[in-house]
């Protein structure tokens, strides 16, 4: 999930419709009815879903987060640290807009990371 006009999610789809991988594009109202009403999307973002899809543990999302921007350069290993972690009720809010922030939801769980 993320904006619809990010390069790299527009690069997943085109892949996955490259190698015959079924694939969806879901609008925020598709996404929230896909979800349960779990996830509510900013107008100008896409959901993503193919049937190979899955949810891991949250602990395990922040530690690909740390990985991804290892290998991307793009932060320092020892810059970013979890500082919160909460257990979400209900309805899980929309991504943070700041970007000094990574947060991640895996069902009732919220891990997120700053600087």
């Amino acid at each position: 999930m993320c904006p619809a006009t990010n390069k790299r999610l527009q690069a997943v789809v085109s892949s996955c419709r490259n190698t015959s991988l079924p694939v969806r594009v879901l609008d925020p109202k598709q996404v929230e009815e896909h979800f349960d009403g779990r996830f509510h999307l900013p107008e100008d973002w896409v959901g993503v879903v193919t049937e190979f899809s899955g949810v891991i543990k949250a602990t395990k999302v922040v530690s690909m987060f740390q990985s991804l921007a290892l290998n991307m350069a793009r932060l320092s290993e020892t810059t970013w640290r979890l500082t919160a972690w909460r257990e979400t009720i209900g309805r899980v809010a929309s991504p943070s807009p700041h970007k000094a922030e990574i947060s991640s939801w895996a069902g009732p769980a919220r891990a997120i990371m700053r600087p």
